[in-house]
């Protein structure tokens, strides 16, 4: 009977070190953030398995946070990874948690607050929270994510302040998601700036850095509608150096980046680009069908409006309609409306008798009849291309 508290004793001990080597074993948030922070960046370089997992590592993380005792949180490294997480896409209900039921290092409780803000979208409140926050100050992934939350929030208001929190992240932590976010991101600066410079050096950092980043197809898409809102001439004079930047990518993404650019220029008439764009994407590939059609249906769209319509009318016809998307089906349609406007114009009604036109050569013809007669034509090539767009 003597053996029962000594054997009572030693199970009580017994579970007592198994609770504390379980704590010990407990990876500690910093850790956790760690390897957040690798899976990242291994999707930036590519790694779709990566992007799947993304989700699930999150609210795995965020699950063992709240499960960490106070003690954990006053180590200024794990109040420092609770920032971080809530900038790196953490569950803000996480974040809001932690603040209001464990004791974290006071100079990241505020950076915690307006992570927790940004990512709730209540990007008034998380402006004004972060306002005043350094992001070199907190070098690493910090710095580089405070960077660049500060960036998107000022990107409209004051585009040059977020190109300078930008370049602050991708100096802070190069060759990371965040980086690659910072670039793919700073497109939105270049929606209402005459700098095609600019955009076309992004472009390039980008393709080489990150050109197999899963993110890819979203800067493609982004660059090929910033593209386009830019001057027909500034665009002749960067085309071979955007060019130079596409090249960076693989084949086949090539042709799709070429023919988002040779559509978009289509419906926002800037003819001469979509032209060369449609070049460029059908020369990569001459056996891919597909792409051959679309680029075809660019290119004869942008020279029945500037070129020769009675060539580009007969290339119309000559394109598999079968093959093509319902966008391209009603680009082709509004094309062929186009040129037939054109080639009939002006119509029968408005022609002069030939005798009476022979009366006074072209050449001779008072400036201010040719807008008249040529405006409505215009007027009406106008009205289609806007329909493209819609």
């Amino acid at each position: 009977m003597k053996l029962i508290p000594h054997l009572f004793l030693v199970v009580a001990m017994t579970c007592a070190s198994a609770a504390a080597l379980a704590q010990e074993l407990e990876p500690e948030p910093y850790k956790l953030v760690r390897t957040l922070q690798r899976a990242q960046d291994e999707i930036a370089h590519g790694s779709q398995v990566a992007y799947d997992v993304q989700r699930k590592l999150l609210d795995h993380i965020g699950n063992k946070f709240i499960k960490l005792p106070d003690h954990v949180w006053a180590d200024r490294k794990n109040s420092e990874a609770a920032a971080v997480f809530a900038l790196a896409g953490g569950d803000p209900q996480v974040g809001k948690w932690l603040l209001k039921n464990r004791a974290l290092a006071p100079e990241y409780k505020s950076i915690l607050e307006g992570a927790v803000a940004f990512a709730s979208r209540d990007y008034t409140e998380a402006a004004k929270l972060l306002g005043d926050i350094e992001p070199l100050k907190h070098p690493g992934h910090l710095g580089g994510s405070l960077a660049l939350v500060k960036a998107m929030l000022t990107a409209k208001k004051d585009p040059k302040a977020a190109a300078r929190l930008f370049a602050k992240t991708r100096l802070l932590v190069p060759g990371t998601l965040i980086e690659e976010a910072a670039l793919r991101r700073s497109l939105v600066l270049f929606e209402n700036k005459k700098d095609l410079s600019r955009l076309v050096a992004t472009s390039s950092a980008y393709y080489r850095q990150f050109g197999r980043s899963v993110f890819g197809p979203v800067f493609d898409e982004s660059l090929a509608e910033a593209v386009v809102k830019f001057d027909g001439d500034d665009l002749k004079m960067h085309q071979e150096k955007l060019s130079a930047a596409v090249k960076l990518t693989p084949d086949n993404r090539q042709k799709k980046i070429y023919l988002m650019f040779a559509k978009n220029a289509v419906v926002n008439g800037k003819m001469a680009f979509a032209r060369f764009s449609s070049s460029n994407a059908s020369s990569i590939d001459r056996s891919d069908l597909q792409t051959q059609a679309r680029a075809n249906l660019y290119m004869a769209a942008a020279d029945i409006v500037t070129g020769a319509p009675e060539e580009a009318l007969t290339a119309l016809t000559k394109i598999d309609a079968g093959i093509l998307s319902d966008d391209d089906k009603k680009i082709m349609k509004e094309a062929s409306n186009v040129g037939s406007a054109i080639a009939q114009w002006p119509p029968a009604a408005a022609r002069k008798p030939e005798s009476q036109a022979k009366q006074m050569p072209k050449e001779e013809m008072p400036s201010g009849d040719i807008l008249m007669r040529i405006q409505p034509l215009m007027a009406e090539v106008d009205s289609i291309l806007e329909t493209l767009k819609e």
